[in-house]
């Protein structure tokens, strides 16, 4: 969320008053005692996190965003707003990883030119942004269930609200951090090569360290601090009002406690959501506000790689929702059965083509009298389970 960019890491955290070119001699930047490069083993490993992190975020968030599109039943306001959540996973994972990774590699040299400028500008405002909108997601989705389910008699928000949030909290996000294509560079580093760091176009160092502060502190509490605070107060609220509800009485035992049990399931799962947030980004807020107030003390005494470990694990959380997801909801994961078997049977179909027309092929040369072979009741049993099929999806 602040300076997520592990090559605007080095740069930034442990040179937060630096404007001047980058040399490559003096690599450190936080005197000759410290590292800012990691170990082979460590660059290996947070290597394969990112594209582990990387594969699961694109491919578990783009399941939930198709099964919400494709099946109707459950196209419904508050999965929508799981889709946006979803939407800005995807775009965390897209900007941060590859040039995470590309850091590990190649250090912080940067592509140079027009190419260079924009990568430089967009990574950083598209990490922040994506962040933002998921944050902001995550707290509108609290303030709509606490509507839901304490204030019954008022109505939950419905497709168009939920549309009109989603476009306000992307037309938000998209404002506050406009403010990255200005201060995100390019700046010469070493001899033949540049690097993209923050440059706030100002030479007073008192004034560049007040900048810094201040934009570690307005992101620490507006897209943390605060909207932690106001899930965890939101959830209590529920949690305690799901405790201490009593069935209506015009409603039957049994569809009351179908419909708590429901409600539960779907806290639980937003609690946890909202736990592995505050768990996934708390070390790299905690390294941040460390920076920002006690400089001098810390800039050495955590490892390169234990501070890069505390990135890759903020990012993590991308990742780790779409499988929230799949664990708390029956019906995505009856989506990403059905997903899984149309693969599957679409699979098994191209073998048996294949496997039908090379016995024909064999059969036509060397016995062509033959009325049976083996790929025909498989291709029927096939059929018949597609129709199958076709007939759960309607369900779903």
């Amino acid at each position: 969320m602040i300076h997520t960019t592990l090559s605007t890491l080095i740069t930034t955290t442990f040179q937060p008053t630096t404007n001047e070119t980058f040399s490559q001699a003096n690599d450190t930047g936080r005197g000759p005692s410290c590292r800012t490069t990691p170990l082979d083993a460590e660059r290996v490993f947070l290597i394969f996190c990112y594209i582990v992190i990387f594969v699961v975020t694109i491919a578990g968030n783009g399941i939930i965003i198709y099964v919400v599109n494709c099946y109707r039943n459950i196209k419904t306001a508050f999965n929508l707003l799981i889709v946006n959540m979803a939407v800005a996973d995807i775009l965390d994972a897209v900007a941060a990883s590859p040039t995470s990774i590309s850091f590990f590699i190649v250090g912080r040299r940067f592509p140079s030119g027009a190419i260079g400028e924009i990568i430089c500008k967009l990574q950083m405002f598209i990490q922040d942004v994506s962040i933002s909108a998921s944050v902001l997601t995550l707290t509108v989705i609290a303030v709509d269930r606490y509507f839901a389910i304490v204030h019954v008699l008022r109505r939950p928000m419905g497709v168009r609200s939920v549309m009109r949030a989603i476009c306000a909290i992307w037309v938000v996000s998209g404002l506050t951090f406009m403010y990255e294509f200005y201060r995100m560079r390019l700046v010469p580093y070493g001899k033949d090569a540049v690097t993209c760091t923050v440059v706030w176009g100002v030479d007073d160092p008192e004034t560049v360290n007040l900048l810094f502060m201040t934009d570690m502190l307005m992101k620490l509490i507006f897209h943390y601090v605060l909207p932690l605070v106001v899930m965890i107060i939101v959830y209590t609220i529920i949690l305690l009002h799901l405790w201490q509800r009593k069935a209506p009485g015009e409603l039957s035992d049994n569809h009351q406690k179908r419909l708590e049990r429901q409600k539960r399931k779907v806290i639980k799962m937003l609690v946890t959501i909202v736990t592995a947030f505050a768990v996934c980004w708390f070390p790299v807020h905690f390294n941040h506000v460390m920076i920002t107030f006690h400089w001098e003390r810390y800039r050495c005494a955590l490892p390169m790689g234990v501070i890069m470990a505390f990135y890759m694990v903020a990012h993590a959380n991308a990742a780790i929702n779409p499988c929230l997801y799949l664990i708390f909801n029956q019906n995505f994961r009856d989506g990403f059965k059905h997903i899984f078997n149309k693969i599957h049977r679409r699979d098994i179909t191209i073998i048996e083509r294949t496997s039908t027309t090379r016995d024909v092929i064999s059969n036509a040369t060397a016995i062509p009298n033959i009325g049976y072979h083996p790929s025909t009741p498989q291709l029927t049993r096939l059929n018949a389970s597609s129709s199958g099929d076709e007939m759960a999806d309607s369900k779903l």
